[in-house]
């Protein structure tokens, strides 16, 4: 019992428990509740039909009894008819025999007059019968006893009347109990005959209105009734108004049955409670023993103590889960040995120990982690020798031998990662041929290899192939792997460092070894007043090389670019790659600042004159140039993140004054630079605070000067500036990426602002809209404007999407893809600038172009110009073959519209039409009704 006690003190003992008794108990209690309710309905049921029919048959037994003294009493009637004189005073004694049930009978005349033939002599009572053979009933109250009389009187003829007074103990007379109670009503719902002093069922009053019989449920002084009421048409039978007699009963009386019930059910209950208790002790007692076992050898694993193996015979999942449980733990212990002996070599790796030290460790360790029968330790020697120790599995002591290797055998372990050889089929290899000595059948060989050649070797024989079986040899590889890694650490070490300060591709240092040397020579500086210099430098244009050739050749010319710049520099300065196509020159202890500057022009001259030759990479050949920023130390920065920055700002002042230069670092070039990012934080602030704004300059077709269409012009609102074009904010914005965002937020506004001419019922021309070089590198591009314009809801005929030759230029196959896609919404696209970038034939017949537009730069000099003027003729009549609409830009005067109109370039844009406007005015100036 106190097995049991300490079993219900667990968690799941007390699961198991609850859900035993729950699973028993909820059935029963919840189909006792529905036998109770279903029993209650039932009961309830049967009692309103058994109240009903009492109360019919109570009512009917009235009439009866009513029907049965009229018949009396006219039977008598008709008798007394017959009868004259003396006979009738003779006869009545024998003739009262045929009216015995009432209480009193008389003759009345008319007058009042009476005669009693049994009983009192009666009166005429009200409601008197008309027609001689008919009958009537009547009620009389008594004012003193308050009590009812009742009469049935019988009309023999004109002028007499029998009268019979009813013996009410016959008429009320009901089998009734004594909780019963009955009441009689007239129409008028007074009481003529009740069992009790109780009020009229209020229920009863409000189902009388629905229908002549019904039951309803009734509560006096807190018990419950069930009622019944039945009518009693007595208006044509006895010319008297009509009855209604209602009966009660109690609950309590009908649902008796009930108790029958709930003196079985309790008893149920109870008996499967305690069958729960039974059954939930013996399984609790089935699973609780083998979770305890279970839970303390958890607690022996979790300790280290591998040695107490799990016992479960349940026949079940258990045992089992007990068997796996002991695999698990043995898998366990395997891995704790290994890793344990794993720590015990890597300490001895950091410790410098030799290869020989960390195979003894292994050698000395090994039994721990494989039941071998055989091991066998090998150390290469020259000429072809190997050293052996060996150590069975049975004696601690070793065997020392010495055996010659073939060179074929050599091979085979140099080129293997593990061989395994069954004897049973195989030889084993010659300088092994003595483990048949021992028994052995199977056998494992693990080279360790040092610069890919055996420095050593493992061998483990099995007598069993269970025991071959059990070996796990990936664990064995990581154990033997820290041999290998003994025999290379110092080289290992230094591969190391090498990988962390060296750039792979090019063989350079890395930022790292500039940063260290640039700190070694600013500390040198300061103590023996020297300068240094730093030189950033970065290729102009590689991106394309990428791009256009693909990576591998873009870094075989880095390559060749690292090789060209050590031979120019030499030894003179640390060459390193930052990253990408960019590199850093550093020269070191310079005496003088002159000297100083001095050499970084040499050395930037020879830099630049080295790039001016091609290169040919893989038969390729490529001009390259480069952009070069100078810092000197300490003119300039004596601290090395500031040296590197002002290198690098320098670097990109070279690449905005050209490309392929050198420029000097200089405070003015700083306060450029702070410039810059000021007016960079600016363009942030004017995109999220909505200061752009866009304008419209309209296309005018030349020959009837109709407006066929618009460009959108992005504008700065600045908040002191006042209104900025394009040309003093959008190169930075392209510079930093902030063209993406800004390029999305003019597709919408275009697109809102379109969709708003379009509510208006305006004639809106097709819209162009720029898309700028960088926005082509996004992967959403075409996803967000779908999305712009299913959001606006604006026609995308109504869009015109201008492109710039730059854009092609890069990943042209995606580009067109982008604009494919484009095209396919409804919309049209455009190249700008045309003449100005590649102008390739190859671009015109891929893309899915409708319009070309030639730049301002060949009209500005017209009409003077005549090279301009052969470009445009050149230009028009490649429209005209291509099928492209033609339109030029940037017309300011009259000349030059009318000849560019002559050329037959009839769709023009500038200044001499209208300078772009914001979208009011264009819309009051431009755009008309539809109705139109």
């Amino acid at each position: 019992m106190r097995l049991e006690w300490k079993f219900f003190q667990s968690k799941v003992a007390h699961r198991i428990f609850y859900l035993f008794i729950l699973s028993a108990l909820i059935p029963i209690i919840f189909l006792a509740i529905f036998l109770v309710l279903q029993l209650n309905r039932q009961l309830t049921f049967n009692s309103q039909v058994q109240v009903r029919q009492d109360v019919k048959n109570a009512g009917m037994a009235v009439i009866g009894r009513l029907s049965n003294l009229d018949k009396q009493l006219n039977l008598l009637g008709k008798a007394l008819i017959f009868i004259n004189g003396k006979d009738f005073i003779k006869s009545t004694e024998n003739l009262e025999d045929l009216a015995t049930d009432f209480k009193a009978l008389s003759i009345i005349a008319k007058n009042g007059k009476a005669l009693s033939l049994h009983g009192p002599a009666l009166f005429l009572p009200p409601n008197l019968p008309t027609s001689p053979g008919d009958s009537s009933l009547s009620i009389v109250r008594e004012e003193t006893s308050k009590t009812n009389r009742f009469f049935i009187t019988h009309k023999m003829n004109k002028e007499v009347f029998l009268v019979g007074e009813i013996n009410q103990d016959l008429l009320w007379d009901f089998n009734l109990t004594n909780q019963s109670l009955l009441w009689v009503l007239d129409t008028n719902n007074n009481v003529i005959y009740s069992t009790s002093v109780s009020p009229i069922p209020s229920p009863f009053l409000v189902e009388k209105l629905k229908s002549d019989t019904g039951v309803f449920s009734w509560k006096l002084q807190n018990k419950e009734f069930i009622g019944a009421y039945w009518s009693l048409f007595l208006r044509f039978r006895f010319h008297s108004t009509n009855w209604v007699i209602i009966l009660a009963e109690p609950e309590s009386n009908l649902f008796s049955q009930i108790k029958n019930l709930y003196k079985i059910l309790l008893p149920t209950i109870f008996f499967a409670f305690l069958v729960s208790m039974l059954l939930s002790q013996s399984q609790i007692r089935r699973y609780l023993i083998p979770l305890e076992q279970l839970r303390n050898a958890t607690r022996r694993i979790a300790s280290r103590d591998f040695s107490t193996p799990v016992t479960v015979k349940s026949g079940d999942e258990f045992e089992e889960l007990g068997d796996a449980f002991n695999r698990m733990a043995k898998h366990l212990r395997q891995q704790f040995r290994t890793l344990s002996l794993l720590s015990v070599l890597d300490q001895s790796i950091l410790k410098n120990e030799d290869g020989e030290k960390v195979l003894n460790l292994i050698f000395a360790s090994l039994k721990e982690l494989v039941d071998y029968d055989l091991l066998i330790l090998g150390s290469f020697k020259r000429n072809n020798k190997i050293d052996l120790r060996v150590l069975t599995g049975e004696n601690s002591n070793e065997i020392l031998k010495v055996v010659e290797i073939k060179k074929e055998e050599y091979k085979n372990l140099q080129y293997s990662r593990e061989i395994t050889l069954n004897l049973n089929v195989v030889d084993a290899p010659a300088y092994l041929s003595f483990v048949k000595e021992y028994g052995i059948r199977y056998l494992i060989i693990f080279p360790i290899l040092h610069k890919n050649d055996p420095a050593a070797m493992i061998v483990l024989g099995f007598n069993h192939i269970d025991s071959l079986n059990d070996c796990n040899t990936e664990e064995l590889h990581d154990i033997f792997y820290r041999a290998a890694v003994a025999f290379t650490h110092a080289e290992w070490e230094e591969r190391l460092y090498y990988q962390a300060h060296y750039d792979d591709l090019t063989g350079l240092p890395n930022r790292l070894v500039l940063r260290d040397q640039l700190h070694r020579a600013l500390i040198r500086n300061v103590e023996a007043r020297h300068h240094c210099v730093l030189m950033f430098l970065d290729l102009d244009n590689f991106k394309d090389i990428n791009d256009t050739l693909g990576h591998s050749v873009g870094d075989n010319f880095l390559y060749s670019v690292a090789q060209t710049m050590q031979n120019a520099i030499g030894h003179n300065g640390l060459i390193a790659r930052i990253g990408g196509d960019e590199f850093t020159i550093l020269l070191t202890d310079i005496p003088r600042a002159d000297l100083a500057h001095k050499k970084a022009i040499s050395a930037a001259d020879k830099l630049l004159k080295v790039f001016a030759k091609p290169y040919n990479v893989k038969g390729a050949e490529f001009h390259v140039t480069a952009s070069i920023g100078i810092v000197i130390a300490p003119e300039d920065s004596n601290n090395s993140d500031e040296i590197i920055k002002f290198a690098d700002m320098s670097m990109y002042k070279a690449k905005e004054s050209g490309k392929n230069r050198y420029v000097f670092f200089s405070s003015a070039l700083e306060k450029i630079v702070r410039e810059r990012n000021r007016m960079l934080q600016e363009l942030y602030t004017a995109l999220t605070e909505e200061q752009f704004r866009i304008y419209f300059q309209p296309k005018i077709n030349c020959e009837n000067f109709s407006l066929v269409g618009a460009e959108v012009l992005l504008r700065w609102e600045h908040p002191t500036l006042g209104l900025l074009l394009p040309d003093y904010f959008l190169p930075l914005t392209e510079e930093s990426n902030l063209i993406i965002p800004l390029g999305e937020w003019v597709i919408h506004e275009a697109c809102r602002q379109v969709k708003e001419w379009e509510k208006q019922n305006l004639s809106v021309p097709p819209i162009a809209i720029n898309i700028a070089a960088k926005q082509f590198t996004q992967e959403n591009l075409v996803s967000q404007i779908t999305k712009i314009i299913e959001t606006t809801q604006v026609n995308p005929q109504n869009l015109e999407f201008e492109i710039t030759e730059s854009s092609l230029i890069g990943n042209l196959s995606e580009t067109i893809s982008i604009l494919n896609q484009i095209h396919h919404l409804g919309s049209r696209i455009s190249i700008d600038d045309f003449g100005t970038g590649y102008s390739s034939m190859r671009y015109l017949q891929m893309l899915p172009l409708d319009n070309m537009k030639i730049d301002r730069v060949f009209i500005q000099g017209l009409p003077g110009d005549k090279r301009n003027l052969s470009i445009i003729k050149a230009i028009v009549n490649l429209a005209k073959n291509t099928g492209l609409v033609l339109i030029a830009e940037g017309i300011e005067t009259k000349m030059q519209s009318e000849l560019l109109h002559e050329l037959d370039c009839v769709i023009q844009q500038g200044f001499y039409f209208s300078e772009p406007l914001p979208a009011k005015l264009f819309a009051k100036r431009y755009l008309k009704p539809l109705s139109s």
